[in-house]
């Protein structure tokens, strides 16, 4: 009778750096034969990078949904932030409507913490249908990770530009699919949220995005972080079917 919507995010605030401070703690680029535009590109991706988590932060969300605010009043109050800043948890809630939907549906969230206003948005998505499960580093964007100096310069440097053919390929998915549902996984840092959101829902079907947290005190954040997250999501929709897009198979390769 009710949704269990993941609120999953990091709490931080922005150092407080000019423009020339970070130039000079960027590393391995000659910041002299870079265009404006790349200059800029590079200025606001390790100023993110540079962002200030803050640990055990108060949270209230609120959800909305055909642009009217179905949580109640006060909103939802969800688990302080850890000593790294990141939250991660499922919350039932209701008045979005009965689970029993075939397709997904896109609605509205919204943190209120102690640095000011967040938003997001949330997919709910039926417990049955195809999910696709995409990395996107060589399989949505070209980055060229196996040549590391090109990967950083793709990374930091330039505007992203798509692999040719996978946006249409990927619209075709999301037409014909039944009750598809988009799952994008990569190990970029959380704190490059917002440069990945920007570049992906302007090219590809929405869809839920999980980065790598920057908890890295348990082993397993740093030698299986993919296997986290790929596990939390089949256990999250056991009913749905899952193929997957990898930088190695770059095909259709169903589970």
């Amino acid at each position: 009778s009710s949704w269990n919507v993941r609120f999953y995010g990091l709490v931080y605030k922005q150092a407080s750096i000019n423009a020339s401070a970070l130039d000079s703690i960027i590393n391995g680029f000659s910041t002299s034969n870079l265009n404006s535009t790349q200059q800029q590109l590079l200025q606001n991706r390790t100023q993110e990078l540079a962002s200030i988590p803050i640990p055990n932060a108060n949270l209230t969300a609120v959800v909305s949904a055909n642009g009217s605010v179905v949580t109640n009043s006060s909103g939802i109050r969800l688990n302080s932030t850890d000593d790294f800043g990141e939250f991660d948890q499922f919350v039932a809630v209701p008045s979005l409507g009965g689970n029993s939907s075939t397709s997904p549906r896109i609605v509205q969230t919204g943190i209120v913490n102690v640095t000011g206003p967040g938003n997001g948005t949330a997919l709910l998505v039926p417990s049955t249908g195809i999910s696709v499960v995409s990395d996107i580093d060589d399989v949505m964007r070209i980055t060229k990770v196996y040549i590391p100096n090109q990967g950083l310069f793709n990374s930091f440097v330039q505007p992203y530009v798509n692999v040719p053919g996978i946006p249409e390929l990927y619209a075709v998915w999301n037409k014909s699919l039944p009750s598809v549902a988009f799952h994008y996984d990569t190990t970029t840092p959380v704190q490059l949220t917002r440069t990945y959101v920007d570049y992906l829902f302007g090219n590809y079907p929405i869809g839920s995005l999980e980065m790598r947290p920057i908890n890295l005190t348990d082993p397993s954040q740093i030698l299986e972080v993919r296997q986290n997250s790929l596990k939390k999501l089949f256990e999250t929709f056991p009913r749905r079917k899952f193929g997957e897009r990898s930088p190695i198979l770059r095909s259709w390769c169903p589970f």
